[in-house]
Order: structure tokens, then sequence, then C-alpha cells
């Protein structure tokens, strides 16, 4: 065999003269170079979405959110959308304070699973308090699944029970 790198002719694995395997490695650059277009539009898209987020939601605190995810406290409590300028929050069980997990305004609340209490201090309602009982549409023994035009102020808390999940659409 004749080395292709210095032209030695030799037997063995390995060119004793240069040392160059004439084990022939073949790298398919084409495939190499299509994947890593396609993991940097993933990224790009990634990135996008987070910035689009970022200026639509621009007051959710964002941090609170993802240190309950962080604790394990909030395997489904929080989904994020945006439509038509009107913010969609969905909460599980668990305890929220406005200005923190969800931003102070106007919402309409409606049980998208499960049935439980909603239930908390908020200014705006009767004597301060808030205190539900909701089910999604469909059970039977709860009647009751949403709950219109909510009023929360910053420090307002509320809590979730039971098996709830809450969607809560801004005004």
């Amino acid at each position: 065999m004749i080395c292709s790198n210095c032209g030695y002719e030799h037997s063995e694995d390995y060119c004793p003269a240069c040392g160059k395997s004439k084990i022939t490695t073949v790298i398919d650059f084409e495939a190499i170079e299509k994947e890593e277009k396609a993991l940097a539009k993933n990224k790009k898209i990634a990135i996008i979405s987070i910035v689009i987020a970022c200026v639509f939601i621009g007051g959710f605190s964002f941090k609170a959110i993802a240190d309950k995810v962080i604790a394990g406290e909030a395997a489904e409590t929080v989904k994020i959308t945006v439509n038509e300028k009107r913010i969609l929050m969905s909460l599980s069980v668990g305890q929220y304070v406005v200005g923190e997990d969800i931003d102070p305004g106007k919402y309409d609340v409606l049980a998208t699973s499960g049935q439980g209490n909603f239930m908390g201090s908020v200014r705006s309602c009767q004597l301060g308090s808030l205190n539900e009982v909701l089910a999604a549409a469909g059970n039977e023994y709860f009647q009751n699944s949403s709950y219109s035009n909510l009023r929360l102020a910053e420090g307002d808390s509320f809590e979730i029970k039971g098996d709830l999940v809450l969607r809560f659409t801004s005004k």
C-alpha cells in the first residue's frame, strides 16, 4: 500500500514514515451543516418566543413563577399565552400573591378541570374575602364553573385547593 500523505510504501495500518492511518473516515459535512442550521433555527425561534412573551406579558413576575417551578410546587401551574392582547394564565393548586405571581387587574376566571375552592384575601370582594367553590363544566355536583370581573389589587392573595385548574383571562 502507498501512503496517500507521503507516498511511502508499507503494509501497516499506519504509515511508518508519517504516521497517517490507512483507515479513511468519511465525514458527511452536508448532514452536519443541516443539523447545525436546524439547531440554530430552533434556538432563534426559542429566543424570539421568549422576547415576544416578555414584551407582551411584561408585568408578570417570571421570577416568582420560576421559583415555584424550580421548587416543584407548580407541575402544571403556569401556562401563559398571548391572544389578541389578552393574557391567559392557567393556575393550579397553590397559593398566589398578586403583584408577584399574577399582575393586578380585572380577570374572568374559568375552571378548566377538576373541582375545589378558590379563596383568599381579595379587597374587591365583599368583606375583603373571596370564597368560591368551582368545578369544570359537566361536573354533576357543582354547577358554578366561572367567576367574572374579579379585580385583583397589588398585595391581594388567593389559594386554589382540590384538583382545580383555573384559567385567568385579563379584561
